[in-house]
């Protein structure tokens, strides 16, 4: 491995070939050359204030050390990024990551709002990735047709915006947050191309926390490959701090059980919407919206003798 207690710049017709071994930079980075990796980690770890400059291809990137590491160009991640600790702030430039991404640390985005070509941490590989972690995210980019995972465990906050180019994001039972500025960017979402949840509604769903005063937000959301969306149409919010937790769970009601009917008899499981959503209000005061659930048509169970049809199911309430 090579360590560099300074800066590593490389010239213009030149060429660094790390031979795949570590290496580690505690100054700036400076590529107008060509910089061969060769399946080697690159690791910065600087006290100060760090910068990569110049489009580079790295295998896998870490960043460690509680300082704030900047971009000055593109880069591209073949393998993983970790984000370990401090900042990476890209500054509107591109993070395309191939593999997984590690994040316990704050990731900066840089870039214009809606920006369909400033994509943040670039989600882009050709099969299934991981992004986990505990850590805060600018903006995340999903633009991969096999899916991108949550791995279980992890519970991250995205600040600025989740774009949805290609492919579902898989959040699996975990936590999802989105910050009060955090915009869902995208078009043409369906099952292929949405958030998708565990089948269970003790999953923990997307936590969005919602901004003060009168808003629209729209959640692509679905749970094993059915697109359920669900919209919030607020006409007024007391403050900016509160939030509502979104679940959908591709299951009936576990509060749906069979009993003994007034009248005629029917088998309440065969006779209920075979799909719910579950919303969960923290911190919100002053609060009026309404809140609507597309469901599939196929989810719809009628199977009674009693004249009873779909125009008849019990609608949506209020638990506690």
């Amino acid at each position: 491995p090579l360590e560099v207690n300074g800066n590593l710049s490389i010239n213009s017709g030149s060429t660094f070939n790390a031979n795949g071994l570590d290496l580690t930079i505690k100054g700036d980075f400076s590529n107008n050359g060509t910089f061969t990796h060769n399946l080697n980690t690159t690791i910065f770890d600087g006290t100060d204030l760090q910068t990569i400059t110049g489009a580079t291809t790295f295998y896998n990137l870490t960043k460690q050390s509680d300082n704030e590491l900047q971009l000055a160009g593109n880069i591209q991640v073949s393998n993983d990024l970790s984000l370990e600790e401090g900042t990476l702030s890209d500054n509107g430039y591109n993070v395309r990551v191939l593999g997984d991404v590690t994040n316990t640390a704050t990731h900066i985005y840089g870039g214009a709002s809606g920006s369909s070509t400033q994509l943040g941490i670039h989600m882009n590989g050709t099969l299934q990735q991981n992004i986990g972690g505990t850590g805060t995210f600018g903006k995340i980019t999903v633009d991969n047709s096999s899916s991108v995972v949550l791995p279980v465990g992890s519970s991250i906050l995205i600040s600025d915006a989740l774009r949805l180019n290609t492919g579902v994001f898989d959040i699996q039972g975990n936590l999802l947050s989105l910050g009060v500025d955090c915009a869902i960017e995208g078009s043409g979402f369906s099952q292929t191309r949405m958030i998708q949840t565990n089948v269970s509604f003790t999953d923990n769903g997307v936590r969005k926390i919602l901004p003060a005063g009168a808003s629209t937000f729209f959640l692509p959301i679905g749970s094993i490959a059915k697109y359920t969306p669900v919209t919030f149409s607020i006409s007024g919010n007391g403050n900016s701090t509160g939030s509502i937790i979104t679940k959908a769970a591709n299951e009936i009601h576990p509060s749906i059980v069979d009993d003994a009917e007034t009248t005629c008899q029917l088998v309440d499981q065969d006779n209920v919407l075979q799909y719910h959503w579950i919303l969960k209000s923290s911190g919100i005061t002053g609060f009026s919206a309404v809140c609507t659930m597309q469901g599939a048509a196929s989810d719809i169970r009628i199977s009674n003798s009693c004249g009873l049809d779909a125009a008849s199911y019990i609608t949506a309430r209020l638990l506690s």
